[in-house]
Order: structure tokens, then C-alpha cells, then sequence
């Protein structure tokens, strides 16, 4: 009452403790205790923005949470009830939920015990109807029989549940994916996406006609490993997790949370899913969807400026680029002399007087007529100075001679 325990009381109370502790763990049955562990369990998987994961990787977050107390049907149970969607991922907010709801009533000590003993009457009251309704059908069998003279007719044999047994199962979902199969290796491997199509998504006609569950299928697909490669040996995964499937069905008490109606069959409340998710975010803020970033523009390449000692020289100067081929070099060159020679017109747009200014291609001209430079230099100029004076006065002479004839 007031807080305090009495030492008589102490040692029952340690042991109710160990006990629950080994039966029930503390974690299953805080709500936001609970939340805490399997974010953290979700987030070790790798969880990103999106907030999804495969449904064969789902099962890592219960596999990884060493604070609860779940045997691997449960787990494999809680599997069941997930949604995948059509490529595979699931959402983890709606898985979390859901565990989060259920966990606590499979680890109540309470709950367990009551639940337990109404499903023990319940499948003792369902023997005795079935074993009445059987001696009811072999009386009337007797009956039907001593009425008919002729006993050699064969009888028709029920073979409604025959698609259902494990064998027929197994062997049509072996032959499903050794059809897709094209890979033939010695142990038989597929992608986990390749099989989830294949089983979930109506891809072969062979699997819908087992008449299998939603959610069985979804318990089934979720127990895929892959292996190093990343693919599923679908031989040892049909073989090991099929009869599994059927033997939960016959569970007088998980199969009741695969029922229609386990929430209210079984008395499951449902928290508050607002409260919880903010108590304990899923997501940090660093793992929001990163920003898409924006794609620098493609400038166009500048125009050589008209001072441009490249296009000054003739274009022979790097400008930091790579040197082109022959051909382009010289239509760079081409260009680059009309726009110097527009600059020299320009240049000369202010003289009102009409007088002309020698151009660089002028220049460049006249200097091209000197001899190249070297030994005998001033020789070669005096020569090539008097034979263009030479040029200059024969036709004078000529003009001269005329005139006295």
C-alpha cells in the first residue's frame, strides 16, 4: 500500500519475479519498452527513408530481439500477418503495429493461461461432435449398404483435400520453380524476387490452385534465406518451412491469430498507435529523403575574345585545351582572321577623312618579303633591293624608247 514490502514477503516475491522473468520477459509486456527494442532491431536490418523492407528480410527483426521471449512459431506467426506488396516490401510501421499489439498477449501470463484452458474446452467439445457426426456417417454407410443388392460397384473416393496435403504442396512448388529455373546448377537456387513472383503474385496457375492463404503464403515467402549470392535454395526452403505451414494450421492456439477475427475471438486490444509512434520515432532526422540534386547546366563554349593572343597569333598559342586536328586548326584560323580584320575595321570606323590603315595582314606582308635571316643577310638585302629597282626602271626605259620613235 504504502510502498514497502514486508521480509516475510520477500523471498515469494523474488521467486514470482525470476519466474516471469524466465517465462514472460519484462520487454513483452511494456508497450513503449517494446517499441524502443524493435525500432532498434529495425534499424540494425537497415532501414532507410522509405520506411519498407523485403519481406524475407522482416524476420531479422524479430530474430534479433534478444529481450523477448518468442519461440519460432510465434515468429513465424507474426510473419503471417504481414501485407507485402507487389514488389516484396513491407511496410515497417504496419509490421510494428502489429507486433506491438499481439507480443504482449502471447507473453502475458494471465491471457496465456486463460486462452489456453477455453481452447482446451473448445477442442475437447469439437472431438466429441466429430466423433459423433463419424459414427452418425458409418451408421448411415451400413444402412446405405444393406439396402443395395449389388456390392462390387466401386465406390467414389474423396479426394477433396488430396491438393492440400504437405506431399502434393511441396512436389507442385518444386515443379513451379524448377519451370523457371533456366540456371541448372547442381543445387538449384533462385532470386528471392523470382520466387515471391512466382508465389505471390498469381504468376503460375498451379500455385493458385493449392488453395493456400494470403497469409500462409506470406509466412512462407518471409522464411526465405538467401544464401551468399543473394539467392534462395528453394529445394531445402520448401522442404523445411511447407510442413511447418500445415502444422501451424492444427495449433489450437496460433492458429487463432491467423483467423479472421483474432481480435475479437481472442481479446486483443489494440494501442494507441499516434501515442507510441511519437513516443518513439521510427525514422531519424538523418534518415529523410536525401534532396534530389540539381544538375548543372551545360554552358556553351565562349567565343574566342578579339584581343585573344591565340587568335592574335593565328591560333597557334594553347589556350589551355587540348591541341585539335590539322583541318580544325585551320578553320579556327579562318575565323578568328575575319574577326581580327572586322576589328581593324572598326578601329577605323572614327576616321572621317577616309585615310586607310595598314592592317596586320599588311604588315605581316611586307615582312614577309625580307629574306630570312642568317649568314650574308645584309648581302641578300642588297641584292633583292637592287633588283626591285631594276623591275622598277625597265618599264620606264621602255616608255622612253617609245617616245623617240
Amino acid at each position: 500500500e504504502n510502498g514497502f514490502l514486508g521480509l516475510e514477503n520477500l523471498l515469494e516475491a523474488l521467486l514470482t519475479l525470476r519466474a516471469e522473468a524466465l517465462l514472460n520477459s519484462v520487454t513483452g509486456n511494456d508497450l513503449l519498452a517494446l517499441r524502443r527494442h524493435l525500432v532498434a532491431g529495425a534499424r540494425a536490418v537497415g532501414l532507410d527513408w522509405t520506411a519498407t523492407l523485403k519481406i524475407w528480410k522482416m524476420k531479422e527483426i524479430l530474430l534479433k530481439a534478444t529481450e523477448l521471449c518468442l519461440s519460432r512459431h510465434q515468429i513465424h506467426t507474426l510473419l503471417s500477418l504481414m501485407e507485402p506488396r507487389r514488389n516484396g516490401d513491407v511496410s515497417v510501421p504496419d509490421f510494428l503495429h502489429v507486433c506491438i499489439a499481439i507480443i504482449p498477449h502471447m507473453s502475458n501470463a494471465t491471457i496465456f493461461q486463460q486462452t489456453s484452458e477455453r481452447l482446451i474446452t473448445e477442442h475437447a467439445h469439437n472431438e466429441r461432435k466429430a466423433e459423433s457426426e463419424r459414427l452418425e456417417s458409418i451408421n448411415a454407410t451400413q444402412a446405405t449398404n444393406r439396402d443395395h443388392d449389388d456390392d462390387d460397384d466401386p465406390k467414389p473416393s474423396d479426394k477433396s483435400g488430396e491438393k492440400e496435403k504437405p506431399e502434393n504442396v511441396e512436389r507442385t512448388l518444386l515443379q513451379c520453380f524448377a519451370l523457371v529455373d533456366e540456371t541448372r546448377k547442381p543445387t538449384p537456387t533462385l532470386p528471392p524476387e523470382v520466387i515471391f513472383n512466382v508465389v505471390f503474385n498469381g504468376a503460375d496457375a498451379q500455385v493458385q490452385s493449392l488453395g493456400l492463404d494470403e497469409l500462409e503464403l506470406a509466412g512462407l515467402l518471409a522464411e526465405m534465406v538467401p544464401d551468399a549470392s543473394g539467392e534462395v535454395p528453394y529445394h531445402d526452403f520448401v522442404r523445411r518451412w511447407v510442413p511447418i505451414m500445415f502444422e501451424l494450421r492444427e495449433h489450437p492456439l496460433l492458429s487463432k491469430y491467423l483467423s479472421p477475427k483474432a481480435q475479437e475471438d481472442l481479446g486483443i486490444p489494440e494501442p494507441d498507435r499516434q501515442y507510441i509512434e511519437e513516443a518513439c520515432p521510427l525514422l531519424t532526422p538523418d534518415m529523410k529523403k536525401p534532396a534530389t540534386p540539381i544538375q548543372p547546366q551545360p554552358q556553351p563554349a565562349a567565343s574566342p575574345g578579339l584581343l585573344d593572343p591565340a587568335v592574335l597569333d593565328g591560333g597557334m598559342k594553347p589556350t589551355g585545351s587540348r591541341r585539335g586536328s590539322k583541318s580544325s586548326a585551320s578553320k579556327t584560323v579562318k575565323r578568328r582572321t575575319s574577326l581580327s580584320s572586322r576589328q581593324s575595321i572598326e578601329s577605323n570606323e572614327g576616321s572621317f577623312l577616309g585615310e586607310r590603315v595598314p592592317s596586320k595582314n599588311s604588315l605581316h606582308k611586307k615582312e614577309a618579303q625580307l629574306p630570312p635571316p642568317g649568314r650574308g643577310f645584309a648581302r641578300r638585302v642588297h641584292r633583292m633591293q637592287s633588283q626591285n629597282a631594276l623591275k622598277e626602271e625597265a618599264p620606264m626605259t621602255m616608255s622612253i624608247s617609245a617616245s623617240r620613235h
